[in-house]
């Protein structure tokens, strides 16, 4: 603006514009003094700061909207990808409850197990109770029929001096002809060593031999095999009869006949149930072994 006014102050034309008549000699040395240079230099330094400023800002502009623009795909690459995390965050998500839900429903089922499973131990519970009582009860029906089986050995025991003791003498002498020295029945004798005692049921002694007999309500093939390892026993308890042969009687009241076969093969004496009192049972021809 000063430039062009001090092109106009030459042809002196813009004066009568701008300043009174009366003001126009006041202000006039500002027209004859020589500022127009260094005007000039200030404005075309301030137009070219102004351009660098321009082009700074221009430039900065254009880094800023680049900068802008690549945050902007950033973003949208973000976005995206936070998106497409978050469809598979959703599908595991999915996954997790679906996953959680077969669990609980194991759950479920494994309680409803337990809850049968409770049942049936409750159920148990009551049953081991009952047989709890059966069994009490069972004990005490056993110890009656243990006092009754001690009543039934007492009165068998004496059936064997009763009825067995009494027979002896029929078959040992009149049938087999042999001569009895003595009978005793139910004897217990004590080991000459351990102390030990030890019961047999009848033995009868002859002039050479010593008879053990063993009653029995059901006659086995065991009972007469145990009867003869019994002959062992039997001298070391009697070594004063050392000297005597030891043989076999098996009594009972009906012999089957593949006992009786069994005892004949071993040279045991059978008796069993006669008229009156027991008799022998052994064939004709029967041969009495020694042990």
């Amino acid at each position: 603006m000063i430039f062009a006014l001090s092109e106009k102050c030459k042809k002196k034309e813009f004066f009568p514009k701008i300043f009174p008549k009366n003001t126009l000699q006041t202000y006039s040395f500002l027209f004859t003094f020589p500022i127009m240079p260094i005007v000039e230099e200030r404005v075309d330094r301030l137009e070219e700061a102004l351009a660098e400023f321009t082009r700074t800002v221009n430039a900065s502009l254009l880094k800023n909207s680049q900068n802008i623009a690549n945050l902007s795909r950033s973003m949208d690459i973000h976005i995206l990808e936070m998106r497409e995390n978050g469809i598979k965050m959703q599908s595991q998500m999915d996954k997790m409850q679906s996953q959680i839900d077969r669990a609980q429903s194991q759950i479920d089922r494994a309680q409803s197990q337990i809850d049968k499973s409770q049942e049936r131990i409750d159920k148990m519970d009551d049953e081991i109770l009952e047989i709890r009582e059966e069994t009490k009860q069972l004990k005490l029906e056993s110890k009656r029929n243990n006092q009754k089986m001690a009543e039934i050995s007492r009165q068998y025991g004496r059936l064997v001096e009763d009825f067995v003791i009494p027979s002896v003498p029929n078959v040992l002498e009149e049938q087999l002809g042999l001569e009895i020295i003595s009978i005793t029945g139910r004897v217990k004798r004590k080991h000459p060593v351990t102390g030990k005692t030890q019961e047999f049921d009848t033995i009868v002694e002859t002039m050479d031999r010593v008879f053990l007999n063993s009653t029995k309500n059901n006659l086995t093939s065991q009972d007469i095999n145990d009867l003869i390892e019994d002959f062992k026993v039997f001298r070391e308890y009697f070594p004063e009869l050392q000297h005597k042969k030891v043989c076999g009687i098996v009594s009972t009241f009906n012999p089957h006949e593949s006992q009786l076969k069994f005892a004949n093969k071993r040279g045991i004496i059978v008796m069993g149930l006669g008229e009156y009192l027991m008799e022998l049972k052994n064939p004709e021809g029967f041969q009495i072994q020694d042990y």
